[in-house]
Parts: C-alpha cells; sequence; structure tokens
C-alpha cells in the first residue's frame, strides 16, 4: 500500500510538471549567475578551457564574454540583468540555449560516462515547467526550411500587397509549428514568440531591403529605391500580440521594439524630445496601428528602449526624465536599471582617454569604393592588421585576448592595428571597451559595412585583413592564432 501511494504522489507530482504553466518574467534588477562543472572523460576533441557565451539581455545591449573553466572543470559567471535573459553558449563541449534569471543561479553540469558519452543537466527556477535545452535547435530546423520567407516574385509589388504574402506565409509557419506533437505547449509557446518577432525583422520591417534584392537579383543592379511603406503598413503587426508579456522569453522582441524605433516612416520621436507624457501621447497614435485595445506592456517595453535607446548614444537622462521614469514605472527594477546605466553614461562622458593608447577615428569623407584605400594610405609605410569585429561577439573579445602578447611584443615596430566595427555594436559599449582594447579604432554605419561585407567577401565577424607596406593584402583569416599572426606580420616588416 506504501508503495502504491508513493507511485500515486510521484505520478501526480510528474502530471503537474508536464503540464505546470510557464511563469510570466518577473522584473527584477540583479545579478544572474551561470555555473556548473564538466567531469569525466572528456574526448579530446571537445576538451577546452573557456565558455564563450553571448548574452542578449532586455534593456540592456547583447554582450559576448568568455568564461574560463579551472582544472576541476568548474566555471562561474555573474552578469547584472533586470528579468528573463536568454544566453547563447558556443564551445566544443557544449553549444546550448540557458536562460539567465535575476539574482537566482542557473547551473549547467555537463558530465562524461568512460565511452566519451555526454549527458547534460539544467538546474533553475524554469526547469520544470520548461525544457528548453535542444530549443535553438528545432528554431535552426524551421528557420532553415524553404517555407521560412517570403516568396516575392514580382518587385513592382505595393507594400500592402507584400504585407499580405508576410501574413500567409507567418500563418503557414505558425500552423506547423502547432501541429507538431514533440514539442510542449510551453515550447510551442516560447518558439512562436521568437518566430513571430524574428520573421517580423527579417522580412515584415524589411520590406524595402526584400524588394531590392529582388530586383537586383531581376535586373542586376542594385540602384532601385522601392516606395517605402506608410504607417497603415505595419498594422500587419496586430496579428503577432506584442502586447503579451511571454515575448520576454524571445531574444528577437527586443531587436523588433528597437527596429520600431528605428524606423523613420514609422514615426516615433527620440523620447528626450518631450516629457513623457507629450511622448507617449505623440506616440499612442501611432501605436494603434500596430497593437489592438491594452498595450499596457508594450508601452512599457517601448518606453524603455526608447531610453535606452538614448543613453547608447551617450546623452545622460535629465534630471526632468529621472523623475518621469521614477512616476511612470511602479515597478522599481525600471528605474534601477535605467539609473545605473545613466551612471556608466556619465562616467564615460566624464573619463579622460587622452592617456590611453588608443585612437577613435571619424569615418573618411570619400566614397564607400575607397574607404580602405584611404585608411591604409593614413598609415601608408606601415603593416596594417585590420579586425573586423562587434562588442557582442564572443570569439572576437576571446581572439583579442589571445593575441594581446603578440601586440604587446610588436610595440615601437612599424605595424598598426586598426579595428572596425558597426551599427549593431552599441555606442555606449563601443566606448567602453575600445580603451581596453588600443589601437586605431572607426565605426561605420549600415551601409558603409554591408558594401565592405560585399566587397571584401566578408562572411562574419571576427574577420582579419592584414595588409603589406605598400598597402597591398597579404593575409585574410576568420580566426587568428598568436603564432600565425606573429609569423605573418613578421614576415611583412
Amino acid at each position: 500500500m506504501k508503495k502504491l501511494i508513493v507511485l500515486v504522489a510521484f505520478l501526480v507530482l510528474y502530471a503537474c510538471m508536464i503540464h505546470a504553466q510557464l511563469p510570466i518574467p518577473e522584473f527584477k534588477y540583479g545579478v544572474g549567475t551561470l555555473s556548473g562543472k564538466i567531469l569525466g572523460n572528456i574526448p579530446k576533441e571537445q576538451k577546452t578551457e573557456t565558455l564563450n557565451i553571448r548574452i542578449n539581455r532586455i534593456g540592456f545591449d547583447n554582450i559576448g564574454s568568455e568564461i574560463p573553466i579551472d582544472n576541476e572543470g568548474a566555471f562561474s559567471f555573474n552578469i547584472p540583468i533586470f528579468t528573463v535573459s536568454l544566453c547563447v553558449i558556443e564551445s566544443p563541449i557544449y553549444s546550448g540555449l540557458i536562460y539567465l534569471l535575476p539574482n537566482e543561479n542557473t547551473k549547467l553540469n555537463i558530465s562524461f560516462d568512460n565511452n566519451g558519452e555526454k549527458y547534460v543537466s539544467i538546474e533553475n527556477s524554469l526547469s520544470p515547467p520548461f525544457n528548453y535545452m535542444n530549443m535553438g535547435d528545432k528554431l535552426l530546423e524551421i528557420c532553415m526550411n524553404k517555407d521560412f520567407g517570403v516568396d516575392v516574385n514580382d518587385y513592382n509589388i505595393t507594400p500592402n500587397e507584400y504585407a499580405q504574402i508576410s501574413k500567409k506565409a507567418l500563418s503557414n509557419i505558425l500552423k506547423k509549428l502547432e501541429e507538431r506533437n514533440d514539442l510542449s505547449e510551453n515550447l510551442k509557446l516560447i518558439m512562436g514568440c521568437e518566430l513571430k518577432a524574428l520573421f517580423s525583422n527579417f522580412y515584415i520591417l524589411n520590406y524595402s531591403q526584400t524588394i531590392k534584392n529582388k530586383y537586383k537579383l531581376h535586373e542586376g543592379e542594385s540602384n532601385y529605391t522601392p516606395t517605402e511603406p506608410d504607417i497603415s503598413y505595419y498594422s500587419i503587426l496586430k496579428d503577432l500580440k506584442l502586447n503579451n508579456p511571454y515575448y520576454l522569453y524571445s531574444p528577437s522582441y527586443q531587436i523588433l521594439i528597437q527596429n520600431l524605433l528605428n524606423i523613420n516612416n514609422i514615426g516615433i520621436p527620440p523620447i528626450d524630445m518631450y516629457s513623457l507624457d507629450v511622448w507617449k501621447d505623440k506616440t499612442d497614435s501611432i501605436v494603434k496601428y500596430i497593437i489592438d485595445d491594452d498595450h499596457s506592456f508594450f508601452d512599457k517595453m517601448l518606453i524603455l528602449n526608447a531610453y535606452t535607446k538614448q543613453l547608447n548614444e551617450l546623452k545622460p537622462l535629465s534630471e526632468s526624465q529621472k523623475e518621469d521614469i521614477k512616476s511612470y514605472y511602479k515597478e522599481e527594477a525600471f528605474s534601477e536599471m535605467l539609473f545605473t546605466e545613466n551612471s556608466k553614461v556619465i562616467k564615460l562622458i566624464q573619463s579622460d582617454s587622452s592617456s590611453k593608447d588608443f585612437k577613435i577615428n571619424e569615418t573618411p569623407k570619400v566614397s564607400k569604393e575607397l574607404l580602405i584605400s584611404t585608411i591604409l594610405q593614413k598609415y601608408e609605410g606601415k603593416v596594417v592588421f585590420i579586425d573586423f569585429w562587434a562588442t557582442w561577439c564572443g570569439p572576437c573579445l576571446k581572439n583579442m585576448k589571445q593575441i594581446e602578447p603578440v601586440k604587446k611584443e610588436l610595440t615601437g615596430k612599424d605595424v598598426v592595428f586598426v579595428y572596425i566595427t558597426n551599427h549593431t555594436s552599441v555606442r555606449k559599449t563601443w566606448e567602453e571597451k575600445v580603451s581596453q582594447i588600443g589601437g586605431e579604432h572607426y565605426y561605420l554605419d549600415e551601409k558603409t559595412w554591408d558594401y565592405l561585407k560585399n566587397d571584401l567577401q566578408l562572411i562574419g565577424v571576427p574577420t582579419y585583413l592584414i595588409y603589406d607596406k605598400s598597402g597591398a593584402l597579404k593575409h585574410k583569416s576568420n580566426s587568428m592564432e598568436p603564432n600565425k599572426m606573429r609569423k605573418w606580420i613578421n614576415e611583412l616588416l
């Protein structure tokens, strides 16, 4: 009888866990911790001394970092967050997605048996209701399917025609997701949020670029300028139900909101132009095209991102803005987070960087075609090492750390280190990073970066180019080990 009672209790508990509702994320400003241990008979090809991570933090910019693994296989990492935040891990031993939560330790434990078989466990308060360990693979599977996208045959279609095609395509994607029996309801919920936001960023909010690409494909030219959609076009977003707080589990949701703030035709003004009440009145007339009825949660996130956009442009909050924030947000986490970031901006502005061994350069005012040659002319007679990177790129930062000793060896020699990033690196974060890196720095706009990406055939970041003293390209690589770097540069000196 006792065994039967235990069995029934276990089954009830198991059923509760299976059907437990995924919690709505809370706003709490605190430290998220990722820790764990790697044990057992690790196969040689999976051994590593670090975990590369990228964290998508709501309200902050994305950040890349490298977590060292000690001799006992243990690792630990702390970062300020203010709600649930997705952490992307990339390493030979484990690649996957992990959610971090404020004031909580998320444990990632990896073990190998004697045959080299790997076992992975993730433990935090989300673990019982939400098994998301393979979510990244499931999302990739859907996104790589030929049905994920907008099939446009005629570049002359109007924005409204394009909107209807997009609406149908997204509906089919979500229908197939809902029909899958291998996914839990909680996983379908979060994957649905991510797919809607991701699809919107790539296609719905990208009408002009999609049509330009189609024109170039048909006509072989890229000088076509499509008609920009007016505000009514964005009513297609009503189907996404963007007021749903479960979108906080989706890293693409914040990107979507940032895109809405940056699209000129939507017309949301900078938040420092008006008091919050006036700004909100002006914005409400725009938001009604995007969301039906209640949009209180969406407003919180839109206002948050409008303030962080201002801070990322190195514009501190005014005293009246601070009062607006304290008055508007009932949750203290918002003001804690924004005021902390504001203090960082003020400190950055006031810091004296003149004695640091780095220089922030204005992008030369020349055509895109002449940009690299103009940069090289500035360092004529020197070997030029160019690093294309981004602040959110874990491998970029890891490689910088690894090659730092070689840079020190080359101090005083005829070599200059040039670092080029683009608009995807938040300006504030970039300003903070360059003082730690040293060298010559350039920050490019989107169009210039896209041109260089195509012209130099950059497949991503990091990418390294090494030019000799006459300005001829001698080496190109997507990785840069210290010995290779030392050899290549010394051969050109």
